[in-house]
């Protein structure tokens, strides 16, 4: 699939819409995940199957008068062992529970599986792929990390399709249906179509498009629960919806202005371009409200848990077409929400940890990345879902956890990395996994960038070559996306700057204006990315050496201290020690004479000494 997928394109985008799947199933989402029929985890025996109806009168006989069972009924539930499994009663919940989600009718997959009449033409063809393991897809490991969603499919009810199949797929009596499991419903308190219908570019195989939607944002709005209805399925390859805040919301206006039809190219995420690394961060980050990809159910977060829209935010909906299907159509896709202004107990919010130095050389057949992020502060991190992004060479992916005390866990593990098939995996409601100070998250990526790992361009193999951090479609990515919650705190006042809150650390900055840029936690963690652009535009030059010498170590702060909402000058004194007391040095004279004031008075933050 991965080489018949090389005309395609994979970004920053995809991956977000990969974080819907993360789903609890059997049990009330996790915040940050999608209750979907798709992934629930039953055991369909039906009729008893697998046990004995034995009732215990409390004088150590087998009779089965006290538990109201019968000789009848044990008879029954005897039969129905020897019995071969029929649609009805044992079959269909399963179907319906792995399959039927994109397996139906005007679904994403090639052909329907939802009627026993259809397993006629693909019933064995279906068997020979789960037995294979190739379908339910469901890429990690065994043994690594807990997740509330498997979609393996268990030994019995492969078993169940497989007897059923061989006994030529017998119906059953339909008034003994297994109940099916319903899906969840969600009632929008806001409706929100594109504002016009759009047809994908003929000229595309893959067709990113982002479009402004309407929606009253006078009001900080606390989501509970959101749907996408794509207008076309067959075409609509998934969908991302993001409320912009601050710079970001002129630029895409702009963006929407600038180019001719409905919206605007926006391949790399809701915005025309971004900077790579960490600057390019400084006007904060997209945050995503919801998604949607093929078989994904209305999602539903828990009651002390709700998604974020700021004051004046503007909402996108990103999303990408795929014309492999046929003949483009006019699209119309909607996002529904189910929103109020009440402020909820935590906020979920979604934020990668990244890989932006990437190295691939040409014919490498085992290029390996793999970068630690820890977490510095006073609270913890409670992560409820994790989905890794890469393109077309990858090959691996890993996730691990690595304790303040040495102790160490395997969060996360794709040994055999599939572009088609990138997912969210989320752990149990009750069980998010925490980091606390010290504590730290590893992620690596493994790439194969030899002549046979390599995708087709006008059917034939591209050649290898050097490949680096990018968008596009032969260029590669390094990241794990992570569903995280944090306590409610109200946002600053409209029109505030990065800084907003660092007065209150300024006049206990002891003798290292720079360190308390980076200390405080008064500021939200933009602070400190927009704080770095702007030094290094005011000093670069002059403490040019210093600040090359702790590169490394400051963007893997800067970016855990952005993600993880960790404590940058921590991090910085931990993981660079002298090289971070360079930079220090050289910087510090400057900031306390007020010399990098007017640029670091555009994040909020002032050293005047006149102050």
């Amino acid at each position: 699939m991965r080489q018949l997928l090389g005309t395609s394109t994979s970004t920053l985008a995809l991956l977000l819409g990969a974080l819907a799947l993360a789903t609890a199933c059997g049990e009330e989402s996790a915040p940050g995940a999608d209750t979907t029929a798709a992934c629930t985890d039953c055991d369909t025996g039906g009729g008893g199957n697998g046990s004995e109806v034995v009732g215990s009168g409390g004088n150590g006989s087998d009779s089965a008068g006290t538990d109201g069972a019968s000789a009848a009924d044990t008879a029954a539930a005897d039969a129905a062992r020897t019995e071969p499994p029929t649609w009805h009663r044992d079959v269909a919940p399963i179907v319906m529970n792995r399959c039927a989600n994109c397996h139906r009718d005007g679904g994403i997959a090639p052909f329907a599986l939802d009627s026993a009449e259809a397993w006629a033409d693909w019933g064995n063809a279906a068997l020979g792929s789960i037995k294979a393991g190739s379908m339910p897809p469901w890429p990690p490991a065994e043994g690594c990390g807990e997740f509330s969603h498997s979609l393996r499919m268990p030994p019995s009810e492969v078993d169940t399709l497989e007897q059923w199949i061989t006994a030529k797929r017998p119906l059953g009596d339909a008034a003994g249906a297994t109940p099916l499991p319903e899906q969840p419903k969600l009632t929008p308190t806001h409706t929100l179509p594109m504002p016009e219908a759009y047809t994908p570019d003929a000229g595309k195989l893959d067709d990113y498009r982002c479009f402004l939607l309407d929606l009253d944002t006078s009001e900080e709005l606390f989501v509970r629960g959101t749907q996408v209805l794509p207008g076309t399925d067959k075409q609509v390859h998934h969908v991302l919806i993001y409320a912009l805040e601050g710079e970001m919301v002129a630029t895409a206006e702009a963006a929407d202005k600038k180019e001719a039809g409905p919206g605007y190219t926006c391949f790399g995420g809701p915005l025309p371009s971004q900077k790579g690394g960490i600057l390019g961060f400084s006007a904060g980050f997209p945050n995503q409200i919801a998604a949607w990809v093929p078989g994904l159910s209305p999602r539903l977060l828990p009651k002390e848990v709700a998604l974020r829209i700021g004051k004046g935010s503007r909402v996108v909906m990103q999303v990408h077409y795929n014309l492999t299907g046929g003949k483009p159509e006019a699209d119309i896709t909607t996002l529904q929400l189910v929103a109020d202004t009440t402020p909820p107990e935590r906020v979920l919010a979604t934020r990668p940890l990244i890989i932006e130095s990437l190295n691939i050389p040409a014919g490498e057949k085992e290029a390996i990345h793999k970068r630690m992020y820890r977490y510095y502060g006073k609270g913890e991190v409670r992560i409820h879902s994790m989905s890794p992004h890469m393109h077309l060479l990858g090959k691996r992916f890993e996730a691990r956890v690595s304790r303040k005390d040495g102790s160490e866990e395997c969060a996360l593990s794709i040994p055999d990395w599939d572009f088609g098939w990138q997912m969210g995996y989320g752990r149990p409601i009750d069980k998010p996994l925490v980091l606390k100070d010290g504590d730290g998250m590893e992620i690596s990526c493994v790439y194969d960038n030899s002549p046979g790992n390599q995708p087709l361009v006008d059917g034939k193999p591209k050649t290898p070559t050097n490949v680096s951090w990018g968008d596009g479609s032969f260029d590669e990515m390094c990241m794990l996306y992570l569903d995280m919650s944090e306590p409610y705190a109200p946002a600053p006042p409209e029109g505030s700057k990065a800084c907003y809150g660092f007065d209150s650390c300024a006049a206990s900055c002891g003798d290292s204006p720079t360190a308390c840029i980076y200390a405080c936690e008064a500021t939200s963690k933009n602070c400190g990315t927009c704080a770095i652009s702007r030094i290094i535009s005011c000093a670069g030059m002059s403490c040019a050496t210093s600040l090359l010498g702790a590169q490394k170590c400051l963007t893997t702060c800067m970016i855990g201290s952005l993600m993880l909402q960790s404590n940058a000058d921590a991090c910085l004194s931990a993981e660079c020690g002298e090289k971070w007391a360079a930079a220090k040095a050289c910087l510090d004279p400057k900031l306390q004479a007020g010399e990098c004031d007017g640029k670091l008075g555009e994040c909020g933050v002032s050293f005047a000494t006149d102050k």
